[in-house]
């Protein structure tokens, strides 16, 4: 199967949520280049507007209110659930709402609705900071503060709705970038500029990217694949060091790159857990973090690779460039001297 071929796309519409942010937006823009028919769920009339200039058809709605989900589920063939708490505002009940109790309301709608396939996007986050040398499907899942316990919660959501008819893939992701992506990408870059350290103790653990239409390509290939229904699969371009990861960042502006000691953010994680203590909120950060910096484990995506016929088709070099060059036409990247090239 070919995740590129319009034919693989489905005549009934196709909903996807999260479609004003990174990768619901760039996967919407996959599927109206595809010829698909492409309704989004979306918070506010700007993104509206802009969606709807693309090609899509949006609806008006939000995960937390049930009202207008049948709406936006109502005809279509397949659901991309890309949408998601990211943080604001910080509060245990923020999350639930939006990545549980919204996951659920959206599942269960598109179940009423009859929808042949819902596709959901977690994380690999659900895993926590584990250091297990390889982590697999099976390798045990660790609640560890607001954003990964509610990923988790949104998966067992997804899985119960499943056991009542609905046909289900659930991806876990690593760390998705590429243009559009105003988070990761930025937020490097910013810190790149202010010249402040992006690596910890020599960035020598493994970080796991995952270029954006790599990842597209997996979602289209869990929508479509038969033998993918009730499955979870990992997905990652490859183990990458971070050093060499952000290293591309660093040479698109010719800024330094800098570390910090292991020790110090230790120090830090522990301060964090010390404020979500004192006031009563979840923790920004807490010391096992440590590990997603320094573990050097392979993420394991034998099961992507396997069974939906799965591999990275732009390698880490192109997709750098690509992304160097979206960075700069948005004006995100403000190179010191004439940029080395990627």
């Amino acid at each position: 199967m070919n995740p590129g071929d319009a034919s693989i796309l489905p005549p009934a519409p196709v909903l996807v949520t999260g479609a004003g942010g990174f990768i619901g937006g760039q996967l919407t823009r996959r599927l109206l280049g595809q010829g698909g028919r492409v309704r989004v769920l979306v918070r506010s009339t700007q993104q509206a507007t802009a969606l709807r200039a693309l090609g899509a058809e949006p609806v008006l709605g939000d995960l937390t209110a049930r009202a207008g989900l049948a709406e936006a589920v109502r005809e279509c063939a397949l659901v991309f659930h890309c949408a998601g708490w990211m943080g604001s505002p910080w509060s245990w009940e923020a999350a639930r709402a939006v990545n549980i109790e919204g996951t659920r309301a959206l599942a269960e709608a598109a179940a009423a609705a009859g929808v042949r396939r819902f596709v959901h996007v977690s994380s690999i986050s659900v895993y926590g900071p584990t250091t297990a040398e390889t982590i697999d499907e099976q390798t045990p899942l660790w609640p560890l503060g607001p954003y990964r316990a509610t990923k988790i919660g949104a998966e067992e959501a997804v899985a119960d709705v499943r056991r009542r008819g609905l046909s289900t893939v659930i991806l876990r992701p690593g760390q998705v970038f590429g243009p559009g992506d105003r988070r990761l990408s930025a937020l490097v870059l910013r810190w790149l500029e202010r010249g402040l350290p992006v690596l910890v103790g020599g960035g020598g653990g493994h970080c796991y990217p995952i270029y954006i239409e790599n990842f597209n390509d997996a979602l289209l290939l869990a929508a479509m694949s038969p033998e993918a229904d009730g499955l979870v699969f990992n997905v990652a371009d490859g183990d990458v060091p971070w050093h060499e990861f952000l290293a591309y960042y660093a040479r698109m502006g010719g800024y330094p790159l800098r570390s910090t000691p292991a020790w110090l953010v230790r120090g830090i994680t522990l301060g964090m857990e010390a404020a979500g203590v004192l006031t009563g909120g979840p923790a920004r950060g807490y010391r096992p973090d440590i590990g997603y910096f320094m573990r050097k484990s392979r993420y394991s995506t034998r099961q992507a690779r396997e069974i939906l016929g799965w591999n990275p088709r732009v390698s880490l070099e192109e997709a750098m460039g690509t992304t160097r060059a979206w960075l700069a036409a948005a004006g995100l990247l403000h190179p010191r001297d004439r940029p080395e090239s990627i």
